[in-house]
C-alpha cells in the first residue's frame, strides 16, 4: 500500500508484486511495482513504475489496496514470463481466484495492442 500511495492518485499495484500478493508467485516478495496513468509524472526510488492507460474494468481493490485485475496482471507479465511459467500462473489464478479464460479474453479485447497476447493465448490453450 505504501508504494501505491507514494506513486500517486492513479497508482495501482501491478505486475509481479500483485502476483505475489495474489499467491501466484511464491518466495520472497519482489520489489514493488505499480502502474500509473500515462500522464502522471511521479517517479519514486525503489518502486518500479509502469505507465499505461488503465480501463476501469482492469482495476479493483484488494484489502483496500488499488490493484490491477488478475487478467490485466497476466497480460502485463506475458512478455516477461516463459510460456511454461505463464501457463502455471494462469492455472494458479484460476484455482485461487477463479480467473477464467473468458475474463482474460475480455481484458485482451480492451487492450488489443499489448505485447504478449499471443503467448498468453497459447498459455491458455487457445490458438
Amino acid at each position: 500500500m505504501s508504494a501505491v500511495l507514494a506513486a500517486g492518485a492513479t497508482a495501482h499495484l501491478s505486475h509481479r508484486a500483485l502476483g505475489h500478493l495474489l499467491g501466484a508467485f511464491r518466495g520472497a516478495p519482489p520489489a514493488p511495482e505499480v502502474t500509473i496513468d500515462v500522464a502522471s509524472a511521479r517517479a519514486r526510488p525503489g518502486i518500479r513504475i509502469h505507465r499505461s492507460a488503465l480501463h476501469h474494468l482492469d482495476t479493483s481493490t484488494l484489502d483496500g489496496i488499488p490493484v490491477t485485475t488478475a487478467p490485466r496482471m497476466l497480460l502485463d507479465l506475458a512478455p516477461r514470463l516463459t510460456p511454461e511459467r505463464l501457463a502455471r500462473v494462469c492455472h494458479e489464478l484460476w484455482v485461487l481466484h477463479g480467473t477464467t479464460p473468458a475474463m482474460i479474453e475480455a481484458c485482451i479485447a480492451r487492450n488489443p495492442r499489448k505485447p504478449g497476447i499471443a503467448k498468453l493465448r497459447r498459455a491458455l490453450g487457445s490458438p
